[in-house]
């Protein structure tokens, strides 16, 4: 199930992050994965590990702090950060750069700034499919787990390297679920 998830609504490389799609958005795809990602863990079930940094991030805190350009990896977008980074002449990019937000004067010394406008715009455009992903998520309280154990439960959702400490059993510890009397 959660593989069928990622291929269906996620994309990317080195990490995965939602897929810029308002039909899934409006169907409620974003709240349903978020939903069944914590059942899945409350159930001793398969993590999602295959978020990208940026995402987990923004769905504990809703805001883009921890966002570079080495932290988005963007089928669409990447290609032109690396065009930007490798070119002298920026006027060969101009209409991508402003179709991405970017409204300052495109010269050689303003890359940096180029290239974080395009950075936001790659992860701006997602948001709304994030905030809606952390509507499920909310299930069982699992947001509120997450946020008080940041780092431990990163390594349910982000690719990383090595041995996974953490799984889902250390999740259900921490839930806190709210029964019906019925």
């Amino acid at each position: 199930m959660i593989g069928g998830i990622e291929t269906r609504l996620f994309e990317g490389g080195k990490g995965k992050m939602p897929k810029y799609s308002f039909n899934d958005l409006d169907n409620g795809l974003f709240r349903v994965a978020g939903e069944l990602f914590a059942v899945s863990l409350a159930q001793g079930g398969p993590a999602p590990r295959f978020l990208q940094n940026w995402c987990y991030d923004f769905l504990l805190s809703g805001n883009l702090e921890t966002i570079t350009k080495e932290t988005v990896y963007d089928v669409d977008i990447s290609p032109l950060i690396q065009k930007i980074e490798e070119t002298s002449d920026l006027s060969s990019c101009t209409e991508e750069i402003v179709s991405c937000g970017y409204t300052g004067p495109i010269k050689k010394n303003n890359k940096a700034n180029i290239t974080r406008a395009i950075v936001m715009h790659a992860a701006a455009r997602r948001t709304l499919m994030l905030l809606q992903l952390r509507e499920g998520l909310q299930l069982y309280g699992l947001i509120d787990v997450m946020r008080k154990n940041r780092e431990v439960c990163r390594s349910l959702f982000v690719v990383q390297g090595g041995d996974d400490k953490e799984d889902s059993h250390y999740i259900v510890s921490n839930l806190h679920p709210e029964m019906s009397e019925t």
